[in-house]
C-alpha cells in the first residue's frame, strides 16, 4: 500500500498558463543651446523604439521545460504560454512550489531628428542594446493535481 501511495503522491499532469507584457514607443523634443546671431536654438527629436522580440521561459521542471498550447480558459494574449508538469512541486524547493522565471527579450534603438537652416536631418543614434534581457522575479507555482497510476501487485 505505501509503494501505490508514494506513486500517486510523484506524480502530475496539470498545465498552468503564463502570460508577459509588451513595450513600445517613446520620444521627446530638447532645445538645443542658443547659437549664432539672434539666439536661435535647434530643437531635436529623439525617437526611442523599445520592441519586444520574445520572451524566453524558466518553468523550473527537471523533466522538460518545452511550451505547450494555452487551455481555452486561459484566454487569448500575444505573450501567453502554458507548460504541462510531470510531477507535483512538492518535492521541488522547500516551499513545494516551482519557481517560473520569464526572460523577455527587447532590442532598443533610437533615432535623433533636428531642423536646422541647412533642412531638415535624421540620425541614427547608435545605442549598443541588441539584445536587453528583463527577467522577472521568480514566481512560485503549486502544482498538486494527481492522476492515478495502475500498478500491478508484486507476489
Amino acid at each position: 500500500m505505501d509503494r501505490l501511495i508514494s506513486s500517486f503522491r510523484r506524480r502530475a499532469s496539470q498545465t498552468r498558463c503564463f502570460s508577459t507584457c509588451q513595450a513600445a514607443l517613446s520620444s521627446g523634443s530638447y532645445g538645443g543651446p542658443p547659437s549664432g546671431p539672434g539666439g536661435r536654438a535647434v530643437f531635436y527629436t529623439l525617437v526611442v523604439t523599445i520592441q519586444f522580440v520574445k520572451t524566453q521561459w524558466d518553468f523550473d521542471d527537471p523533466w522538460d521545460d518545452s511550451e505547450t498550447a494555452p487551455a481555452p480558459q486561459c484566454g487569448v494574449h500575444d505573450s501567453l504560454t502554458a507548460h504541462k508538469y510531470r510531477e507535483i512541486s512538492e518535492s521541488r524547493h522547500p516551499d513545494q512550489r516551482y519557481h517560473v522565471v520569464a526572460h523577455e527579450h527587447y532590442a532598443i534603438s533610437a533615432e535623433v531628428f533636428y531642423l536646422d537652416s541647412y533642412g531638415l536631418h535624421h540620425d541614427a543614434v547608435p545605442t549598443s542594446l541588441d539584445d536587453v534581457v528583463v527577467s522577472t522575479e521568480p514566481r512560485p507555482v503549486y502544482v498538486g493535481q494527481i492522476e492515478a497510476i495502475p500498478i500491478t501487485p508484486t507476489r
